[in-house]
């Protein structure tokens, strides 16, 4: 993971400057994602999203008596 910051803390101006290349933006200069674009219709983390959901219901429905 040092290395990966190395990298990040050496070459930050030119990462960002990518990122804001391939960012869309609408009239209001706010990140968007078009209606085009293939991440849209991800759902490969829905059931693990789903889960936690859950997970968290069930936790706070226990009651701890300290």
């Amino acid at each position: 993971m040092k290395d990966f910051d190395k990298f990040v803390s050496k070459n930050k101006a030119t990462l960002f400057s990518l990122a804001e290349k391939n960012t869309k933006y609408d009239n209001h200069g706010r990140a968007v994602i078009t209606s085009n674009d293939p991440w849209l219709k991800e759902d490969e983390w829905d059931k693990e999203y789903e889960e936690l959901v859950a997970n968290e219901r069930n936790l706070s429905a226990i009651s701890v008596v300290c």
